[in-house]
């Protein structure tokens, strides 16, 4: 249905080009979807765009307009031509055509784009935020592939830093042994970490109560920024032993969950090689940063507009904002890209403006080149304290997973399903019900979580768009069937109105998808789903695909099994662009 939009703007630019109106090429107006579909597939809004210049009510020039394009457009593309007030409607041929693989977008097509997301910190627990950076990094990434760009994904994580040092010194204050046990499960070494972690941050905050001067105050300081500079240059044998093992258990972990979740990343950034190289960086632009207060190195970002950052501490570490910039670098001299996305927490939206203008003053060629898409948090219904992996009031991303993965395997316990495909199933459906969740809204803003509604096989849910794709592989295996066994082929020549408004619903896919390209929104391909999905079944339950008269004859209507085939496409598509899998039983 683009390319009939895109046939019908060309028509009405010759209208107004006939008209004679001075400098016509500038003048802007819609060629769109209609929101109710009782009043054609697309609109156009030219009448009220022209009424000013014409000083002419919008509904006299609709009226010409229409009388233009009955003379003009394409009648195999569109089908009717409608007056509605200063509107006018086009009604598209339904019949039904295959997807295009590539969605062309001016934006996108052609274009090397890279994007940045999930980004967690070994040595500390994966989160919610990087569950969330993941869920829509995956998804913007795909809707860039969808658009014709040729793409990198690519993470960045935290394996140097004082969350690190802090980690290793909250180890005295941790229960337990340093689980270096092969029979201790990956899982376990990891929450181990996560609880150091928590203990270095509560026995700090403890300390800090007692007074920000306090001598035991900073001497914890003291102990942790040591810990951290033994980190940077590896001068001690047990430190070092300690973190390259939690290291590697982190890593190790995240890839079990990057495969759980869909994701095969290009490469790996780390922040203990932009850290060196940011300080050299820093350290070769004198005209870019000047010293500020005890010896820091700072950016002077109100020149710009912007705030002044520290990039180089008083220790002489770099700073996030000094690892930042050098990060721009790194993936440059990876591949050189027409544009780059970093997706995390919307709190860094002001940070990333600082250290991506003072990349550009050192590399001219990223400027302009350098974006961030910044997502809202996750709360849990019911929950009213803000999630922080410093106190320990965090659910873990792979616990999540978890417990959705063993909701979803108790509500299939009595079903008719292997055993060993119940895991799988299991794992699918509770990824898919916290994806569609998170991509089913506007990702900026912060959205609540309430397993049970993510999980339910009705309404708004991802295990429902699922479920509508199980329901239509089902319908085709015994249609198919039905077929062999001898029963009768037909069709109809009148479809049903539930039939129609199906049809008129697949045509909307690569608009839904040409929008949420554009706009990097990938809620507007869980919204087209759910209103697919709920077209479908209203189209089931009116329509008689198979039928068995009463002589036992079976027939099966092949245009609507053509319909309902088409249907599962685009679902399929759907689902995958949002980077949830469909299965083939539930």
């Amino acid at each position: 249905m683009l390319s009939t939009a895109e046939h019908i703007k060309q028509i009405c630019a010759t209208f107004v080009q006939s008209l004679g109106i001075d400098d016509s090429e500038n003048l802007f107006f819609e060629v769109d979807i209609t929101k109710d579909m009782t009043k054609g597939d697309l609109y156009t809004n030219l009448p009220f765009v022209l009424s000013k210049k014409l000083t002419k009510s919008p509904i006299a020039i609709a009226i010409d307009l229409h009388t233009y394009l009955e003379n003009n457009l394409d009648r195999v593309q569109v089908e009717k031509v409608e007056v509605a007030g200063g509107y006018v409607n086009f009604w598209v041929n339904s019949a039904l055509k295959e997807i295009p693989q590539i969605i062309t977008h001016p934006d996108f097509t052609g274009k090397k784009l890279i994007f940045d997301y999930t980004d967690p910190n070994p040595m500390k627990e994966f989160h919610i935020g990087h569950l969330m950076s993941n869920t829509i990094g995956e998804s913007v990434v795909r809707l860039a592939e969808l658009g014709g760009a040729e793409v990198k994904r690519y993470s960045y994580q935290g394996d140097v830093g004082r969350h690190i040092a802090t980690t290793i010194w909250g180890l005295q204050f941790t229960e337990g042994n340093w689980p270096d046990d092969e029979k201790i499960s990956l899982t376990d070494k990891v929450k181990y970490l996560g609880a150091a972690y928590v203990a270095g941050n509560t026995r700090l905050t403890t300390l800090k109560e007692k007074g920000e001067n306090s001598a035991e105050y900073l001497a914890a300081l003291q102990e942790i920024n040591d810990v951290n500079k033994q980190i940077y240059d590896r001068s001690d044998a047990e430190i070092n032993k300690v973190y390259d093992e939690g290291r590697e258990w982190s890593l190790e972990k995240f890839e079990e969950l990057y495969k759980i979740l869909g994701t095969k990343f290009d490469f790996y950034f780390f922040e203990s090689k932009s850290g060196p190289l940011g300080i050299e960086m820093v350290k070769a632009h004198p005209e870019i940063f000047v010293v500020g207060e005890e010896g820091a190195i700072i950016f002077e970002g109100e020149k710009y507009g912007l705030h002044t950052r520290v990039f180089i501490n008083k220790f002489g570490l770099p700073t996030y904002e000094g690892k930042e910039m050098a990060l721009i670098k790194m993936k440059w001299d990876v591949w050189p890209f027409d544009r780059s996305y970093v997706i995390t927490g919307n709190e860094q939206d002001t940070a990333f403006h600082v250290t991506t203008k003072a990349a550009a003053l050192i590399m001219p060629e990223t400027e302009g080149k350098v974006f961030h898409i910044g997502h809202g948090m996750m709360k849990f219904a019911g929950a009213v304290k803000k999630i922080s992996s410093r106190t320990g009031n965090i659910t873990a991303g792979d616990v999540l997973v978890e417990q959705m993965t063993q909701a979803s395997f108790e509500k299939m316990k009595e079903r008719p399903i292997d055993e060993d495909k119940k895991h799988d199933i299991g794992e699918a459906v509770g990824v898919a019900a916290i994806k569609f969740t998170i991509l089913k809204q506007n990702i900026r803003k912060d959205i609540i979580f309430d397993p049970e509604k993510a999980l339910a096989l009705e309404g708004d849910s991802g295990p429902y768009v699922q479920y509508t794709a199980v329901r239509i592989k089902s319908l085709l295996r015994k249609a198919e069937e039905a077929l062999k066994s001898g029963a009768t082929p037909t069709t109809e020549t009148a479809i049903v109105p539930e039939a129609m408004m199906l049809q008129r619903t697949l045509m909307r896919f690569e608009h839904a998808c040409f929008q949420a390209i554009g706009e990097m929104a990938p809620q507007h391909v869980a919204q087209y789903l759910i209103e697919l999905t709920s077209r479908f079944n209203s189209f089931y339950t009116n329509t008689k695909i198979m039928h068995t008269d009463e002589a036992g004859k079976i027939t099966v209507n092949t245009q609507l099994v053509e319909i309902c085939k088409a249907t599962l496409v685009v679902i399929e598509r759907g689902l995958q662009t949002l980077g949830i899998r469909t299965i083939e039983q539930m």
